[in-house]
């Protein structure tokens, strides 16, 4: 039974780290668990980190690939540390993503979903990452307002009248993203959003139209027109007025 055990753990594999500041610690802690605590030669801890590294991280510790030893595994180890897990580069890396991301419409309600969880995700780091505690700042607010929906904005702007009526200080950034996250919640309601309205009624079939017997006759007076203009057409026309409107009696 704990071979069976054993045999599923270690078919496990952590994600690949492609050398996001933001992924670093959570990649570390898959990694750290499921190979680098195992009982295993160095070697193979080697192949498994070169296999679950790419891109720039990669570059930054494939010179120690070739060396297979302990002391290579744990120079590698700190390299990546250094570069992706100093607290000042993951504050930095969380600003960028922040700053960079596009302004939601008036009506993206998944979006504003998705921004509100990375701004979760600023918060959770904030315990670790004490540089970040700059976003609890007004100017910080500012810049993340502005890629909030303007009707979003407006309604902030009320709850933020509130706040420091009652504090006589700036809300936090915990407070914002707590309200970030209520309207995304309510935005995305799955019965009764204007998102979940809209999705139901492009799921709606078009109902067959049956012509009346009136639009029937209607068509059908239409069509004999036509025929009428070529009766018409047929028509003798007076000799002397050269007009149809009027009988001609012939001789």
């Amino acid at each position: 039974m704990l071979q069976r055990q054993d045999y599923k753990f270690m078919n496990k594999t952590p994600p690949a780290f492609n050398g996001d500041p933001i992924r670093y610690k959570d990649w570390k802690m898959s990694f750290q668990t499921l190979i680098g605590r195992k009982n295993i030669p160095v070697n193979e801890k080697i192949y498994y980190l070169r296999k679950y590294v790419t891109g720039p991280a990669k570059k930054a510790i494939e010179s120690y690939f070739l060396l297979g030893t302990d002391k290579a595994y744990e120079s590698a180890w700190e390299i990546l540390e250094e570069r992706y897990g100093n607290p000042f580069v993951v504050a930095k890396a969380f600003r960028e993503k922040l700053n960079s991301w596009p302004k939601i419409g008036p009506k993206d309600s998944v979006e504003l979903r998705e921004f509100s969880d990375f701004l979760r995700g600023c918060q959770s780091a904030m315990s670790l990452v004490k540089s970040l505690e700059v976003l609890n700042d007004c100017s910080e607010n500012q810049k993340m307002l502005s890629k909030l929906p303007d009707w979003l904005t407006a309604r902030w702007n009320r709850k933020v009248i509130e706040l420091e009526e009652a504090t006589r200080a700036f809300p936090s950034f915990s407070k914002f993203v707590e309200f970030v996250a209520r309207e995304a919640k309510i935005a995305c309601n799955p019965m009764t959003s204007l998102h979940a309205l809209k999705s139901g009624d492009g799921e709606k079939v078009k109902p067959y139209k049956v012509r009346s017997v009136g639009a029937k006759v209607l068509a059908s007076g239409s069509e004999e027109k036509p025929d009428t203009k070529v009766q018409k057409g047929n028509a003798k026309v007076c000799m002397f007025c050269e007009k149809s409107n009027h009988g001609i009696q012939t001789f």
